[in-house]
């Protein structure tokens, strides 16, 4: 799949001022008061929550990655070089003076927390190279088409509730209108790079997998990286145009439409618990569900929480046990597993006082 991939994502008109972003907000309010549907349902129009991508099927786990033949092969099953992680920092969230970076800062953090988990799951992969099986790539697959669908929806929600609403708030910002420009370039990018990992992960259904595995992790080593970047560069310019332009109360009105588009869209359940797991205060996490759940989907919210640990996050620990277990004659370099494989994230903020941070060039093409 090329650039053009990322029309993929079909996106509706978005609400464009404030009495249409609250009528979105309450009508949405009002359709989460009953069950939460788990199929998709009016909100999201993401083909990646259309539809359920074939990924591996579970009677290959067994099979080896690299067969003798291939292992022989040393192009093919040569160990690609380890990941440069990069340093994971939560941005502050929750704060009394924090309203104006709260709305963006939410699903970037769980978009880290995710990555994390990405990069202990790759760093697995990278150090048990040639011992590899089709276990390993099916819960690959299977953590992925998680985050995919997330991902995916987190574009729309810009699409369709952040950006139109900044952009009506702040129309006479010549920052916000420039940033914008720009961002569409960039995320029009990472929309169809994240579609082609998921399209490259389906290929282990019909081509051996000691040739797929190398484009995957290639694709992640190139895409991770970018969308991380992404979302810092939209933490330096975005919550000062709010903050210069927006009240308390829009932070809040963003915030209840976001999550009720999440809660309403595919997997929602599993997008509630990703965007809320990282929140460790459980007085600012009462806070944010009091606000944006209806009470039935509160009573459920930790129930949604232990069945995303148990089905998702739990992948990334059993990643973590196998290149643990590894015999030392096999890790990399004749190097014992180390804790810092684990890739872990520092909860202090990088950005204590977005105010205080100098502006950060912005990205050109």
């Amino acid at each position: 799949m090329g650039m053009a991939s990322s029309g993929r994502l079909g996106r509706h008109a978005a609400a464009s001022s404030l009495g249409s972003l609250q009528s979105y907000a309450t009508s949405t309010i009002r359709a989460t008061s009953g069950p939460i549907p788990s199929c998709l349902a009016q909100g999201s129009t993401s083909e990646v929550g259309m539809k359920k991508r074939v990924f591996v099927q579970k009677d290959m786990v067994d099979e080896p990655v690299f067969s003798k033949e291939m292992r022989d092969r040393t192009l093919l099953s040569k160990r690609p070089d380890r990941f440069a992680y990069p340093n994971f920092a939560l941005a502050e969230f929750g704060g009394r003076d924090t309203w104006a970076s709260d709305v963006f800062v939410l699903p970037h953090n769980a978009i880290r927390w995710e990555i994390m988990d990405l990069y202990t799951i790759i760093s697995s992969i990278q150090r048990r190279w040639s011992a590899l099986t089709m276990v390993d790539v099916w819960e690959l697959s299977e953590y992925w088409e998680v985050f995919e669908v997330f991902v995916a929806q987190y574009f729309e929600i810009e699409d369709q509730i952040v950006f139109p609403f900044l952009l009506d708030l702040a129309s006479d910002s010549t920052e916000l209108n420039r940033y914008h420009k720009v961002v569409k370039y960039n995320r029009d990018r990472l929309e169809a790079m994240l579609l082609d990992v998921g399209g490259t992960l389906e290929l282990f259904n019909s081509a051996p997998a000691g040739e797929v595995l190398p484009k995957v992790y290639s694709q992640l080593a190139e895409y991770l990286p970018k969308l991380l970047d992404y979302m810092e560069q939209q933490e330096d310019v975005l919550p000062r145009v709010f903050e210069e332009y927006g009240q308390p109360e829009d932070r809040a009105l963003i915030n209840r439409a976001s999550a009720n588009f999440i809660v309403r869209a595919a997997n929602g359940r599993d997008g509630i618990a990703i965007l809320t797991r990282w929140i460790e205060d459980s007085m600012i996490l009462q806070m944010w569900k009091n606000e944006n759940l209806s009470s039935r989907a509160q009573s459920s919210h930790k129930r949604w929480i232990a069945n995303l640990e148990s089905n998702h996050v739990d992948i990334a620990r059993r990643f973590q046990r196998r290149m643990r277990s590894l015999p030392k004659s096999d890790n990399l370099e004749g190097e014992a597993p180390r804790k810092a494989d684990r890739v872990e994230i520092n909860r202090r903020s990088s950005k204590p006082n977005l105010k205080g941070i100098s502006r950060r060039a912005l990205p050109t093409r």
